[in-house]
């Protein structure tokens, strides 16, 4: 998905410009509603004000972008994110298949996603007209379970500068040494959302990533420790 940062950017910079065009847009309708009293100078100071504010209407409209709009970039990654995570989770569940064999097909319901947008000094952020915080930053993830292996899919993505990071990896139960979720030194107190790490056995760096603060990160956590050999940590 080709990302527009300017674009993006204008979400956060051009709050106050979003808020002008709205005001603009209401003194257009009622100048409209006062042209039908047909008042000589009602009728002509009506429509002056009313063209007017369209003008400016438009032009304080080209440099903000809504909520509705930011969403919508937002919801074009994470289609994407999750059609590739089910295409990764159904290449590895087929793989080894043998030929003649038929496909095996993942389970898309026991697929868990969740959704953050992240915080940071240097990230961007605004509370939209809707009263929700949304920041220049946003990370989907996702895993699944079945009775051998972990699945996990983690993509970051910059939506005002280029920025990325990704984790689509197949973990079997019994490579993994400990799985935890902790809240970082300095984590923003907004932040929703805690770092998952996974120890392997044979590798001296954990796989990390950020995961929403929910009932399924805690299901995460459980599922995965009871099939440890070791005894699960404590949290």
């Amino acid at each position: 998905m080709q990302m527009d940062y300017k674009r993006n950017t204008r979400y956060f910079t051009g709050a106050t410009m979003g808020k002008l065009s709205t005001i603009c847009w209401i003194v257009a309708i009622a100048c409209a509603v006062l042209l039908f009293l047909r008042i000589w100078w009602v009728y002509w100071l009506a429509g002056m004000v009313g063209l007017t504010s369209v003008i400016c209407a438009i032009v304080f409209s080209t440099h903000s972008v809504s909520d509705s709009e930011y969403d919508g970039t937002c919801n074009g990654l994470n289609k994407a994110f999750r059609t590739r995570l089910t295409e990764f989770i159904n290449a590895e569940l087929n793989k080894n298949n043998g030929r003649g064999k038929a496909p095996v097909a993942v389970d898309e319901e026991k697929i868990r996603y969740s959704h953050s947008f992240l915080y940071g000094n240097d990230t961007l952020m605004r509370v939209g007209q809707d009263g929700r915080r949304r920041t220049g930053r946003l990370s989907f993830t996702a895993y699944y379970l079945d009775k051998t292996r972990l699945f996990v899919g983690y993509e970051m993505f910059g939506l005002v500068s280029e920025a990325h990071e990704e984790t689509f990896g197949v973990y079997p139960f019994e490579s993994i040494e400990s799985i935890e979720a902790f809240r970082p030194e300095g984590l923003s107190p907004l932040a929703d959302y805690s770092r998952v790490s996974i120890k392997l056995k044979e590798k001296k760096t954990p796989i990390e990533f950020w995961r929403a603060n929910d009932a399924e990160l805690d299901d995460l956590l459980a599922s995965v420790r009871s099939h440890l050999t070791s005894e699960p940590t404590e949290e």
